[in-house]
């Protein structure tokens, strides 16, 4: 394996009796620790205990070492596998606002996994502690008002599939509260790791860096009060800057005489999900606030499951916050803008009247940014 700086760790993979194990021990070979670091001058143990070749450290040691101390022992060495896992961040890194799982000392004692699985089962999951706890509290506060005024429009209108359509002033008021929230938290999330907009203002295609980093359409939530209502994958859908209730969102905000009947039960139901998944993906949602105020009222169906080496490592020394490697981290100039610029560049170097042409110019910038 070439050699980058970083945090390593080994993944060990036998069978145990009738069942397939993932382990991360703790120790190794003579008792140094499995997780390594690495830096130009070759590979350390946490203690400074060089090691000059990964293959001092065979799968002999490795077989044995287990056998000896592990709580569940291989089978048989044929169904012993070893792997080595360069770490996304090193020690006490996390990304800025985006959630990952914690690497615990649970995968030093070995996890249970189905057979066709090669990561972690998400009963293993555990989250970081809340750092922000008023902006986390505020949030679950904004949650819980529209999920009490979603309870209020089912005091009228049957939660049930068929009444999707059903549309009203209420219900208008929970996707513009909601999705205004969404907007906020993607918003946030995007500033704060380094990304500026493509345009003046950032917009659904910006947000849609988010799908990929967040893994938002691998969530799928429900209602433990509602199971008629099925489960929602609110992000499912997404294409580029288009998802159905957000570009229902959009219609009643702007236009709401017109786009009236775009204000519908089934939007709302998906915009406070989608209120709930981009929450999560960004706290996680293992923690007591959640389960006293959110928790009783929405289960999490399905999440993503990370590979281990996404997991966040915890160090004993302060989080070390670090941008997400976005694409787009600049502002992007597309060519009608560029053309915009030109124009304006000529103009200003003529002489005369020049007025009338110049709030055309203005005029063309902001339709374009407002595409």
């Amino acid at each position: 394996m070439e050699r980058s700086e970083g945090l390593y760790i080994y993944k060990l993979e036998y069978l145990y009796e009738d069942n397939k194990i993932i382990c991360v021990p703790i120790w190794f070979h003579e008792g140094y620790a499995i997780v390594l670091s690495a830096d130009e001058n070759g590979f350390w143990t946490p203690d400074g205990i060089p090691i000059d070749d990964f293959a001092t450290i065979g799968i002999d040691s490795l077989y044995k070492k287990l056998c000896d101390i592990g709580p569940l022992p291989p089978n048989d060495k044929s169904s012993f596998k070893c792997e080595l896992i360069q770490m996304e961040l090193d020690y006490g890194q996390y990304y800025n606002s985006i959630y990952r799982p914690l690497f615990t000392n649970n995968f030093r004692d070995g996890l249970f996994v189905p057979y066709n699985e090669s990561v972690p089962s998400l009963e293993f999951y555990r989250d970081l502690s809340i750092t922000n706890y008023q902006e986390y509290s505020n949030l679950l506060r904004q949650l819980e008002i529209v999920l009490d005024d979603l309870d209020a429009v089912f005091k009228v209108v049957a939660p049930q599939k068929e009444q999707g359509n059903v549309y009203g002033h209420a219900i208008r008021n929970i996707i513009i509260l909601a999705c205004t929230e969404i907007d906020s938290m993607m918003h946030i999330i995007l500033e704060r790791n380094g990304v500026k907009p493509s345009g003046r203002y950032f917009q659904m295609k910006d947000y849609y860096q988010l799908k990929e980093a967040l893994r938002l359409d691998e969530y799928e939530l429900s209602f433990y009060r509602f199971p008629e209502l099925g489960s929602f994958s609110p992000f499912a859908e997404w294409r580029g800057d288009k998802i159905p209730w957000y570009d229902g969102y959009n219609k009643i905000k702007h236009n709401r005489e017109k786009e009236f009947p775009c204000a519908r039960l089934d939007y709302a139901i998906n915009s406070i999900m989608a209120f709930a998944i981009v929450l999560i993906s960004k706290y996680g949602y293992r923690n007591n606030l959640w389960n006293e105020k959110i928790g009783k009222i929405v289960r999490v169906n399905r999440e993503p499951h990370w590979n281990l080496k996404d997991f966040y490592f915890k160090s004993s020394e302060n989080r070390i916050q670090i941008s997400y490697p976005f694409p787009l981290k600049e502002r992007l100039i597309s060519p009608e803008k560029q053309l915009a610029k030109e124009i304006l560049d000529l103009l200003n170097n003529i002489d005369g009247n020049k007025g009338v042409l110049l709030q055309k110019v203005d005029e063309l910038k902001e339709l374009i940014e407002d595409e």
